[in-house]
């Protein structure tokens, strides 16, 4: 049989910017705008901004009397981007053309797991954008587990994402969170840490977790400071910074007999009866624009998880109990890891 004839598939046109200004004078957006172009209808021009293809100082706006000032950069594309996204786990808090930040409420992963279909964030935000421009890709920049409540960055271009990963602390300044944990910890602030050694039987996937009340000079592959913001004979509140641009909180605070409130994996514990959400949350993602090259701070001002309310949980007489069991175990613990750290 002859083969069968290769099918026209007509390719999606690439985005590109077709006009480019740097603002003269100041005013409203769109006046700027019908002077700029006087070889277009007035229909056209507002069309561009009706359709987000008009970027001012680099961020998409529709607004026509937008104030422009001397100096602001006037971009027009092609093709326009989506509108900002509207789900009930994700919101967005900044989009440009290089940058999406987005607020990732608990109960839906980052990135897919068992090949669940648009059930991610990145599976989200992905199909969202591609209905205005089926060209668009996004590259994860960090990760949250999916009962964390957080600050999601994405990049827009591969290579961005790989320069930025090779020059992760030239790019984010600082990456914090606050978290209530189960028992008391022993110094009032200090570092976390994780480091991976060699174990002749497991090969070096082994991992060794420790606190410690200063800095551990040796290589880690996660560390994080923290702080304690109040605490009880039963719980305690913290903040947390990372210093690695690996994020193993959860696990960490786990593993030295602190699990976080809410956390579902701590099964020894009673942790998980004591929160319906999972007692972590990024409060602060600072960046270093590597474009407009200026410092940019996104918070989260309406979060899910209410850890001032986490923070107050009462336990019972029985759950006491348990736990003065339970910080007997984990003291034995720690006591035959510092043997070997």
């Amino acid at each position: 049989m002859p083969p069968r004839p290769t099918k026209n598939i007509r390719k999606a046109p690439q985005r590109e910017r077709v006009y480019s200004f740097t603002a003269t004078e100041p005013g409203a957006l769109l006046e700027l705008l019908f002077q700029l172009l006087p070889q277009l209808s007035r229909t056209t021009v507002k069309q561009f901004l009706r359709n987000r293809c008009v970027l001012l100082a680099g961020v998409t706006t529709t607004q026509f009397d937008a104030p422009v000032a001397i100096g602001d950069s006037i971009e027009i594309y092609n093709i326009g981007t989506a509108e900002e996204l509207q789900h009930p786990l994700i919101e967005e808090l900044y989009r440009d053309e290089q940058f999406i930040v987005l607020h990732k409420r608990p109960g839906i992963p980052t990135i897919s797991v068992g090949g669940a279909s648009k059930s991610s964030l990145f599976q989200v935000v992905t199909h969202h954008l591609k209905k205005v421009d089926p060209n668009e890709k996004i590259f994860l920049l960090n990760r949250l587990d999916r009962d964390t409540e957080g600050i999601i960055i994405v990049a827009r271009d591969r290579q961005l994402q790989q320069d930025l990963l090779a020059e992760w602390h030239s790019f984010v300044l600082f990456n914090s969170f606050e978290a209530v944990v189960l028992g008391a910890l022993d110094t009032s602030s200090g570092e976390l840490t994780t480091r991976p050694t060699k174990d002749k039987k497991r090969g070096s996937d082994k991992r060794r977790t420790s606190t410690s009340s200063g800095r551990d000079k040796k290589p880690a592959s996660f560390r994080a400071s923290y702080e304690v913001l109040s605490t009880g004979p039963y719980i305690t509140r913290l903040s947390l910074s990372l210093l690695t641009r690996n994020n193993s909180i959860r696990s960490t605070l786990a593993s030295i007999g602190h699990p976080l409130l809410g956390d579902h994996r701590a099964n020894d514990s009673i942790a998980p009866d004591l929160s319906k959400y999972l007692a972590l949350r990024a409060t602060e993602l600072a960046i270093f624009h590597p474009i407009k090259r200026q410092k940019m701070l996104f918070t989260i001002d309406k979060p899910l998880v209410n850890l001032d309310r986490i923070a107050q949980t009462r336990l019972t007489a029985a759950q006491k109990e348990a736990l003065v069991i339970e910080e007997t175990v984990s003291h034995q613990d720690k006591k035959q890891l510092n043997k070997h750290l």
